[in-house]
C-alpha cells in the first residue's frame, strides 16, 4: 500500500501524479500533473505528497475560477465605485513606478554618462507628460 493515491515510485524516487479532473481536462495545459517529490524515503514521500496534492488541487481550483471569469459577460458600463478603484490602482502603479525610477536615480546631462541607459529628470518628465495626455 502506497499511503496516498497520488504517490508513485519510479526506480527509488517517489513522484506525485494526478489526473486532470474531467471538468477542466479540455482547457488545462497538461494531460496530467506529475513531478518528483525528491525523496527516496517512503514516510517522507507520504508527507510531501499530501502537501503537493493540496498545491495541485489549488491549481485546479484557480483554473476553474479563471474559466468561470472568462465565461462571464463583459460589462457594458462601469460603476462609479469601479472607476474609482481603477483610478486608485493606476495611481498606486504610477507611484511605485516613480519610486523605482527615483531609487535607480537620474543622471545630470552635464555630468558623466552612466554605464547603462538612465533617463535624465527632464526626459522622465517629458515621457510622463506624454503618457498623461
Amino acid at each position: 500500500m502506497t499511503g496516498h493515491t497520488r504517490l508513485y515510485r519510479r526506480g527509488a524516487t517517489y513522484y506525485h501524479r494526478a489526473a486532470i479532473p474531467v471538468d477542466i481536462k479540455n482547457s488545462y495545459p497538461k494531460s496530467e500533473e506529475t513531478f518528483s517529490l525528491r525523496t527516496k524515503d517512503h514516510q517522507d514521500a507520504v508527507r510531501r505528497v499530501r502537501a503537493a496534492a493540496v498545491e495541485v488541487d489549488s491549481r485546479f481550483d484557480a483554473h476553474r475560477r479563471s474559466l468561470a471569469k472568462e465565461a462571464q459577460p463583459a460589462l457594458k458600463e462601469l460603476s462609479d465605485q469601479q472607476i474609482k478603484r481603477i483610478g486608485e490602482v493606476y495611481y498606486a502603479f504610477r507611484l511605485a513606478e516613480d519610486e523605482e525610477v527615483r531609487l535607480d536615480q537620474f543622471y545630470e546631462p552635464e555630468g558623466p554618462k552612466p554605464e547603462y541607459p538612465v533617463p535624465s529628470f527632464e526626459e522622465y518628465v517629458d515621457v510622463n507628460e506624454a503618457m498623461d495626455e
